[in-house]
């Protein structure tokens, strides 16, 4: 959001930081100003007041001769938008070459759209930049996506107001009603996704350039005049967040403005001059016969204003935020309009903004019929919030003022009762994003200051004598599913809405968001597959050959009308084709059967019995399974199954995928809390010996582990531990033999071991695995053997 520094002076007389205090201020109240320039930059320079001498009218277009000093410049302008002769335009130069919308950046154009006309105090040849722009200063403010009602001039200015604790003056929107007969219908056909509709007849147009003040407000604010009544609709979009549209009345057919939702295939040409293909449940605005506007996001070429333009008729609505973005997004339009309804506009401040737009076409010479079209009604419903005021010293750690909190709130328009320590805080309309406790401490907390909270350790409960069983588990298959080779991934909750579809969860089981940043993360997932599916799809595009993946996440779903989330494992396994040289054993439907055994084993529970059965469409018929609770309870502990080859084309993922998903709560549920171990870290160094031993080619590891376990505890070895890190077979083996190869770690709690103890118990060790009979030192075999 741009906005200068005396269009914010309109909205607050009596401001009196300095641009820089300004800029700190947006700063410290949670907006990142990105940008801070100085007016002269958006403007050529130099720019000069010239003179209109003559104008010849051919049709549609004039041919104009404008005079600054000793020179004159001939220009072709549309009829429209030439000033009367002998007043004065502005003529700004960059590199030498005159141009009449001085915009930095601008092209030349062979044929103008207008002439900017000035005041008539001024001079031939005055320096316009001196006499109505002055040293005026820009903020390039970042909005966050919570925030659209700062996409305005009044919603920053507002933030100022609280903070310098002064008076928000508002724009003036009064007009005088005419009784004027206009004959205009609405209809609403989907008040589901336009709630409230209104409209206004407004007569004695005359389209011409719009008086310097506009023009330049809307440079500075980063948009480009066009004509009068296009401009009053963005000048009042820019100051008070409310998109609004003029249609030419005389060009909508039957008198008759609809909304509704398009039909499969109806076309409409934009203001842009593109043809646009739409689909079933666009929404729209249309007239008797055809589609005149995409609601929220813009108009059509049909009942464009333009110079014939004698009556408009003026559209304020409040429109669906995830159906304008839906359009926007599906036709790769994004606009000024589209963007503000997406973040959500005022309810109660639709009318208010046509009202405001309304004075500004009477002062044009336009004339207003009396009487509102109206279709529904504002979407908004009164929000309290109890917030006691001990959360507030305590999130915040410091003792604000309960007075000065509660004369904050009040400046941000918070409507605040005080019960006791309570406060009963009721929000404004435009603010939305407002709805728990929480929110209102960060409200009191952004205006009173941040740098006057101080640093303080957070505070929380915490039982030294157990380790939850759910966070016991979960660290132990973590461990566990990486040492199977399987990498961890953590990918976002939120999904796409078209990935839950595939997997057959009900509408009205899902869990979606009300305002996303985009279809991509429109609804928080119900299972981990569409996030793990994504991940096989990334690697597939790189051309990644990772085999497995694993997560432990959360989901979140709606049981009985209640928002529920559970922690879930989601291993996913991708046979995909492999280097010819790599040797690896492909998995398969046992693979997914063995992990979830695993998983059985590590809970100390099982799994309880698995059957047949497919719970994702995306699952093969023949290639699926449920595993039941091991208490035998309705809900399954886990399901699995092979992903359907149609699938995997679809998304373009070669090979076979195999997924398993795992309620880890379940789990968790069937067992009791483990002991906390105490890990202290050891005061004295270890001492590690390595030992290779030759055994039969069917003898196992854990024979020969068994043993060096029995003679460290009956010979009392301040062994710590002991690891196999090497089997070999071959050469210089005889036949039918293998080698092991371990590490032994020795340490004393209470000294430093000598080299010489160490290799005692070593030799004793040693001693012990020869007496079996059944394990023979490499060493000496080598040794006999040379």
């Amino acid at each position: 959001m741009r906005v200068s520094y005396r269009i914010l002076k309109r909205f607050l007389p009596e401001l009196s930081l300095r641009p820089e205090e300004v800029a700190e201020v947006f700063m410290n109240q949670g907006f990142v100003v990105e940008e801070v320039l100085s007016a002269r930059d958006l403007f050529c320079s130099p720019l000069l007041a010239g003179t209109l001498v003559e104008a010849h009218c051919e049709g549609l277009l004039t041919r104009c001769t404008v005079k600054l000093g000793e020179r004159t410049f001939r220009v072709l302008v549309h009829t429209s938008g030439v000033p009367e002769t002998g007043s004065r335009v502005l003529v700004g130069f960059e590199d030498h070459t005159p141009f009449f919308l001085p915009v930095r950046g601008e092209r030349a154009r062979e044929i103008l759209d207008f002439l900017l006309p000035l005041p008539p105090f001024l001079e031939e040849g005055d320096d316009v930049y001196e006499a109505l722009i002055g040293d005026d200063v820009v903020f390039e403010v970042e909005v966050t996506a919570n925030r659209g009602d700062c996409l305005s001039v009044l919603g920053l200015a507002r933030e100022l107001a609280a903070h310098c604790d002064i008076p928000l003056v508002f724009p003036e929107a009064r007009y005088t009603e005419k009784p004027i007969h206009h004959g205009f219908r609405l209809e609403n056909e989907a008040l589901h996704l336009c709630p409230l509709y209104t409209g206004r007849y407004v007569t004695a147009i005359t389209v011409r350039p719009s008086p310097f003040w506009i023009a330049k407000e809307l440079i500075l604010m980063g948009m480009r005049p066009i004509n009068n009544v296009v401009d009053i609709t963005n000048l009042v979009m820019l100051e008070m967040g409310q998109p609004l549209h003029a249609f030419d009345a005389a060009r909508i057919r039957g008198n008759l403005v609809r909304v509704r939702e398009a039909e499969e295939g109806e076309c409409l040409v934009t203001l842009d001059g593109e043809e646009r293909i739409l689909r079933k449940g666009m929404l729209l605005i249309a007239d008797a016969d055809r589609p005149i506007a995409l609601a929220g996001v813009m108009g059509g070429r049909d009942t464009e204003v333009g110079p014939e333009t004698k009556e408009i008729f003026l559209e304020a609505a409040f429109f669906d935020r995830v159906s304008v973005r839906r359009t926007a997004r599906a036709l790769g339009m994004r606009t000024e309009a589209s963007a503000r309804f997406e973040r959500g506009v005022d309810p109660l401040g639709v009318m208010q903004a046509a009202s405001r737009a309304l004075a500004l076409l009477e002062e044009m010479g336009g004339e207003v019929a009396s009487g509102w079209l109206v279709s529904g009604q504002p979407p908004f419903v009164v929000w309290e919030i109890s917030v006691p005021w001990e959360l507030v010293v305590q999130r915040l750690s410091c003792e604000v003022p309960q007075k000065e909190g509660i004369r904050i709130l009040e400046r941000l328009g918070f409507q605040v009762a005080q019960e006791g320590e309570t406060l009963r805080v009721r929000v404004p309309s435009w603010r939305p994003d407002v709805r728990e406790p929480i929110d209102v401490v960060e409200e009191v907390g952004r205006v009173y200051g941040y740098g006057k909270i101080r640093s303080s350790f957070p505070s929380f409960p915490f039982d030294p004598g157990n380790v939850p069983r759910g966070e016991s588990l979960e660290n132990r298959i973590r461990a566990h599913l990486a040492h199977r080779g399987l990498y961890e991934v953590v990918t976002l909750s939120l999904v796409e809405e078209e990935s839950v579809n595939v997997l057959g969860f009900g509408g009205e089981e899902r869990v979606v968001v009300l305002n996303p940043l985009s279809q991509e993360h429109a609804v928080l997932r119900p299972f981990l597959f569409p996030s793990l599916f994504e991940v096989v799809r990334t690697n597939a595009r790189r051309g990644r050959r990772s085999r497995g993946f694993f997560e432990v996440g959360k989901v979140f779903f709606r049981k009985e009308g209640n928002f529920r989330e559970e922690k879930r494992l989601g291993i996913i396994l991708w046979n995909v084709p492999q280097p010819a040289l790599w040797k690896e054993d492909p998995v398969d439907l046992f693979t997914l059967k063995g992990f979830l055994e695993e998983i059985g084993e590590l809970a100390g529970t099982g799994c309880g019995a698995v059957c047949p059965g497919r719970v994702f469409p995306v699952f093969e018929e023949d290639g699926a399974f449920v595993a039941s609770s091991p208490e035998g309870g309705a809900e399954p502990i886990g399901w699995g199954g092979k992903v359907l080859p149609a699938f995997l084309r679809r998304h373009d993922v070669e090979g076979e995928v195999y997924y398993l998903e795992i309620r880890l709560e379940g789990l968790a549920a069937q067992g009791q809390d483990l002991p906390a171990k105490d890990f202290v870290l050891p005061a004295f160094p270890a001492v590690s010996r390595d030992i290779s031993v030759v055994v039969d080619a069917s003898t196992p590891w854990a024979f020969v582990a068994s043993l060096v376990a029995e003679e460290a505890k009956r010979s009392c070895m301040a062994l710590e531990e002991f690891a196999l890190f090497d089997v070999f077979s071959g050469d210089p083996l005889p036949p039918g033999k293998k080698g092991f190869a371990f590490r032994l770690v020795f340490r004393a709690p209470d000294r430093t071991l000598e080299d010489e103890e160490v290799g005692r118990w070593v030799q004793r060790l040693k001693e012990s695995l020869k007496q079996t009979g059944r394990v023979v030192l490499r060493e000496e075999m080598i040794l006999s053997h040379e």
